[in-house]
């Protein structure tokens, strides 16, 4: 590893993400033990050594780390019911957009932007292919 400010800088903000990420799949495990799950987010990471693009190394990292916990029999916790949750069942809370609507002619409309940007490339939605 070179002693270059940047990669240590690099390198720091790697450690605090990925510290974050022992704090999370501790969380969504619980049966696990916090060692436990730092020794697996620890081999975890060092499979990915070497390799230059380190960007989507914390992400990486928590994936596989929660496959092997599933795989050496730990079961996740049960998410917690939030108020963004409730309201639907996309991310972020944000209920699936029941596609092209039409208005009191009878006539197609987009209602949201979604389905204005769908519309034109001619994507299906609830009433069927758009015009």
């Amino acid at each position: 590893m070179s002693t270059d400010p940047i990669d240590r800088d690099q390198q720091a903000g790697e450690d605090e993400l990925v510290e974050q990420v022992v704090d999370r799949v501790a969380e969504r495990f619980p049966g696990a033990s916090r060692d436990e799950v730092e020794h697996v987010v620890d081999e975890e990471r060092h499979r990915l050594d070497g390799n230059p693009i380190r960007d989507f190394v914390p992400v990486l990292v928590e994936h596989e780390a929660r496959d092997r916990l599933r795989e050496e029999g730990y079961e996740p916790a049960e998410r917690a019911a939030t108020a963004d949750a409730a309201e639907g069942p996309a991310a972020g809370g944000h209920e699936a957009s029941p596609g092209p609507q039409r208005d009191a002619t009878g006539e197609l409309r987009a209602g949201t932007e979604s389905d204005r940007i769908q519309a034109p490339l001619g994507i299906v939605g609830a009433e069927g292919a758009v015009d």
